[in-house]
Protein backbone atom coordinates (compact mmCIF):
# COMPACT_ATOMS: atom_id res chain seq x y z
CA UNK A 1 0.00 0.00 0.00
CA UNK A 2 1.10 3.32 -0.70
CA UNK A 3 -0.60 5.97 2.33
CA UNK A 4 -0.78 9.90 2.65
CA UNK A 5 -2.99 10.68 5.88
CA UNK A 6 -3.57 13.83 7.61
CA UNK A 7 -4.85 13.37 11.06
CA UNK A 8 -4.76 16.79 12.38
CA UNK A 9 -5.96 20.16 10.79
CA UNK A 10 -2.82 20.31 7.78
CA UNK A 11 -4.10 18.91 4.43
CA UNK A 12 -2.53 15.56 3.62
CA UNK A 13 0.19 15.00 1.27
CA UNK A 14 -0.57 13.93 -2.81
CA UNK A 15 0.92 11.08 -4.61
CA UNK A 16 1.74 11.29 -8.20
CA UNK A 17 1.99 8.48 -10.31
CA UNK A 18 4.30 8.35 -13.25
CA UNK A 19 5.15 5.32 -15.36
CA UNK A 20 6.46 4.79 -19.13
CA UNK A 21 4.62 1.53 -19.00
CA UNK A 22 1.92 0.27 -16.43
CA UNK A 23 0.56 1.18 -13.31
CA UNK A 24 -0.50 -2.58 -11.86
CA UNK A 25 -2.46 -3.05 -8.29
CA UNK A 26 -2.90 -6.26 -7.24
CA UNK A 27 -4.88 -6.55 -3.89
CA UNK A 28 -2.60 -3.51 -3.62
CA UNK A 29 -3.95 -0.34 -2.86
CA UNK A 30 -3.26 3.76 -3.10
CA UNK A 31 -4.61 5.58 -0.09
CA UNK A 32 -5.03 9.08 0.93
CA UNK A 33 -7.27 10.40 3.86
CA UNK A 34 -7.95 13.15 6.34
CA UNK A 35 -9.29 12.26 10.04
CA UNK A 36 -10.34 15.57 11.13
CA UNK A 37 -10.08 19.22 9.60
CA UNK A 38 -7.52 19.06 6.90
CA UNK A 39 -8.02 17.94 3.33
CA UNK A 40 -7.20 14.61 2.03
CA UNK A 41 -4.52 14.70 -0.91
CA UNK A 42 -4.87 14.18 -4.40
CA UNK A 43 -3.78 11.24 -6.47
CA UNK A 44 -2.92 11.49 -10.25
CA UNK A 45 -1.78 8.94 -12.47
CA UNK A 46 -0.39 9.15 -15.97
CA UNK A 47 0.79 6.32 -17.56
CA UNK A 48 0.43 3.99 -20.93
CA UNK A 49 -2.18 1.14 -18.57
CA UNK A 50 -3.72 0.60 -15.33
CA UNK A 51 -5.04 -2.72 -14.27
CA UNK A 52 -6.53 -2.70 -10.61
CA UNK A 53 -7.39 -6.84 -9.88
CA UNK A 54 -8.42 -8.46 -6.53
CA UNK A 55 -9.64 -5.97 -4.65
CA UNK A 56 -6.88 -3.32 -5.90
CA UNK A 57 -7.98 0.02 -4.70
CA UNK A 58 -7.17 3.57 -4.98
CA UNK A 59 -9.54 5.76 -2.73
CA UNK A 60 -9.63 9.12 -1.21
CA UNK A 61 -11.77 9.42 2.13
CA UNK A 62 -12.71 12.31 4.60
CA UNK A 63 -13.86 11.53 8.48
CA UNK A 64 -14.00 15.41 8.94
CA UNK A 65 -14.76 19.08 7.97
CA UNK A 66 -11.96 19.20 5.22
CA UNK A 67 -12.81 18.28 1.51
CA UNK A 68 -12.16 15.08 -0.35
CA UNK A 69 -9.26 14.78 -2.65
CA UNK A 70 -9.05 14.34 -6.73
CA UNK A 71 -8.36 10.64 -7.73
CA UNK A 72 -7.14 11.46 -11.29
CA UNK A 73 -6.14 9.08 -14.00
CA UNK A 74 -4.54 10.30 -17.28
CA UNK A 75 -3.93 7.06 -19.43
CA UNK A 76 -2.84 7.02 -23.06
CA UNK A 77 -3.67 3.44 -23.45
CA UNK A 78 -6.67 0.56 -21.39
CA UNK A 79 -7.52 1.15 -17.98
CA UNK A 80 -8.70 -2.48 -16.67
CA UNK A 81 -10.99 -3.18 -13.37
CA UNK A 82 -11.83 -6.21 -12.04
CA UNK A 83 -12.04 -8.74 -9.52
CA UNK A 84 -13.02 -8.61 -5.51
CA UNK A 85 -10.12 -9.73 -2.86
CA UNK A 86 -10.75 -12.94 -0.86
CA UNK A 87 -12.59 -10.87 1.74
CA UNK A 88 -15.14 -9.23 -0.62
CA UNK A 89 -13.35 -6.40 -1.19
CA UNK A 90 -14.60 -4.65 -4.59
CA UNK A 91 -11.23 -3.62 -6.58
CA UNK A 92 -11.63 -0.39 -8.00
CA UNK A 93 -12.03 3.89 -7.37
CA UNK A 94 -13.15 4.66 -3.99
CA UNK A 95 -14.15 8.74 -2.97
CA UNK A 96 -15.51 8.93 0.42
CA UNK A 97 -16.76 11.30 2.68
CA UNK A 98 -18.66 10.64 6.14
CA UNK A 99 -18.89 14.07 8.17
CA UNK A 100 -19.00 17.38 6.88
CA UNK A 101 -16.45 17.92 4.55
CA UNK A 102 -17.52 17.69 0.51
CA UNK A 103 -16.35 14.37 -1.30
CA UNK A 104 -13.34 14.36 -3.58
CA UNK A 105 -14.03 13.79 -7.42
CA UNK A 106 -12.94 10.39 -9.68
CA UNK A 107 -11.85 11.31 -13.12
CA UNK A 108 -10.24 8.69 -15.59
CA UNK A 109 -9.82 9.07 -19.25
CA UNK A 110 -8.15 6.25 -21.41
CA UNK A 111 -8.32 4.59 -24.83
CA UNK A 112 -10.90 2.15 -23.75
CA UNK A 113 -12.25 1.63 -19.48
CA UNK A 114 -13.45 -1.71 -19.06
CA UNK A 115 -14.71 -2.64 -15.23
CA UNK A 116 -15.65 -6.53 -14.99
CA UNK A 117 -16.11 -9.14 -12.25
CA UNK A 118 -17.33 -6.88 -9.25
CA UNK A 119 -15.44 -3.72 -10.14
CA UNK A 120 -16.76 -0.30 -9.71
CA UNK A 121 -16.04 2.85 -9.02
CA UNK A 122 -18.08 4.64 -6.07
CA UNK A 123 -18.33 8.30 -5.06
CA UNK A 124 -20.30 8.46 -1.66
CA UNK A 125 -21.19 10.00 1.36
CA UNK A 126 -22.62 8.88 4.73
CA UNK A 127 -22.45 12.41 6.15
CA UNK A 128 -23.99 15.79 5.64
CA UNK A 129 -21.28 16.65 2.82
CA UNK A 130 -21.59 16.66 -1.00
CA UNK A 131 -20.62 13.05 -2.59
CA UNK A 132 -17.92 13.40 -4.99
CA UNK A 133 -18.09 13.29 -9.22
CA UNK A 134 -17.08 10.87 -11.63
CA UNK A 135 -15.95 11.64 -14.80
CA UNK A 136 -15.13 8.26 -17.08
CA UNK A 137 -14.09 9.28 -20.68
CA UNK A 138 -12.71 6.77 -22.95
CA UNK A 139 -11.48 6.89 -27.09
CA UNK A 140 -13.21 4.00 -28.21
CA UNK A 141 -15.37 2.33 -25.36
CA UNK A 142 -16.58 2.01 -21.65
CA UNK A 143 -17.37 -1.70 -20.73
CA UNK A 144 -19.02 -2.41 -17.46
CA UNK A 145 -19.62 -6.46 -16.85
CA UNK A 146 -20.94 -7.43 -13.42
CA UNK A 147 -19.76 -3.86 -12.29
CA UNK A 148 -21.10 -0.15 -11.46
CA UNK A 149 -20.34 3.37 -11.11
CA UNK A 150 -22.06 4.59 -8.51
CA UNK A 151 -22.60 8.12 -6.38
CA UNK A 152 -24.59 8.30 -3.82
CA UNK A 153 -25.27 10.58 -0.37
CA UNK A 154 -27.22 10.05 2.46
CA UNK A 155 -28.04 13.42 3.76
CA UNK A 156 -26.61 16.20 0.52
CA UNK A 157 -26.38 16.56 -2.61
CA UNK A 158 -25.59 13.21 -4.57
CA UNK A 159 -22.64 13.31 -6.92
CA UNK A 160 -22.91 13.63 -10.98
CA UNK A 161 -21.96 11.12 -13.57
CA UNK A 162 -20.58 11.54 -16.68
CA UNK A 163 -19.57 9.06 -19.29
CA UNK A 164 -18.01 9.63 -22.70
CA UNK A 165 -16.95 7.39 -24.89
CA UNK A 166 -16.78 7.98 -29.04
CA UNK A 167 -17.71 4.44 -29.85
CA UNK A 168 -19.75 2.44 -27.65
CA UNK A 169 -21.15 2.58 -23.59
CA UNK A 170 -21.86 -1.35 -23.13
CA UNK A 171 -23.51 -2.23 -19.62
CA UNK A 172 -24.16 -6.33 -19.02
CA UNK A 173 -25.05 -6.68 -15.63
CA UNK A 174 -24.49 -3.78 -14.36
CA UNK A 175 -25.37 -0.15 -12.88
CA UNK A 176 -24.83 3.47 -13.29
CA UNK A 177 -26.25 4.84 -10.43
CA UNK A 178 -26.33 8.37 -8.77
CA UNK A 179 -28.37 8.81 -5.51
CA UNK A 180 -29.70 10.35 -2.42
CA UNK A 181 -30.46 8.03 0.62
CA UNK A 182 -33.03 10.07 2.58
CA UNK A 183 -32.02 13.39 2.74
CA UNK A 184 -32.85 16.89 1.13
CA UNK A 185 -30.24 16.95 -1.52
CA UNK A 186 -30.50 16.64 -4.71
CA UNK A 187 -29.78 13.41 -6.93
CA UNK A 188 -26.60 13.39 -9.02
CA UNK A 189 -27.16 13.79 -12.66
CA UNK A 190 -26.10 10.89 -14.74
CA UNK A 191 -24.62 11.79 -18.64
CA UNK A 192 -23.85 9.51 -21.54
CA UNK A 193 -22.69 10.36 -24.75
CA UNK A 194 -21.61 7.78 -26.68
CA UNK A 195 -22.44 6.62 -30.38
CA UNK A 196 -24.26 3.59 -28.88
CA UNK A 197 -25.95 2.73 -25.64
CA UNK A 198 -26.27 -1.34 -25.34
CA UNK A 199 -28.15 -2.58 -21.72
CA UNK A 200 -28.44 -5.90 -21.30
CA UNK A 201 -29.59 -6.75 -17.86
CA UNK A 202 -28.32 -3.54 -16.48
CA UNK A 203 -30.03 -0.34 -15.56
CA UNK A 204 -29.34 3.74 -15.65
CA UNK A 205 -30.45 5.40 -12.47
CA UNK A 206 -30.76 8.76 -10.86
CA UNK A 207 -33.05 9.27 -7.87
Amino acid sequence: TINAESTGSGAAGSVAVTAVQALQLDNGSINFSSVTGGDAGTITAAVESVTISNGGQISSSVAGTGRGGTVQLAVSGDADLSGRASDGTQSGLYSATAVTGAGGAIDVSAQNITLADGATINAESTGSGDAGSVAVAAVGTVELDNASIITAAANDDGGNIKVTATDLVYLRNSEISAAVGGGLGNGGNVSIDPEFVVLSGSRLLAS
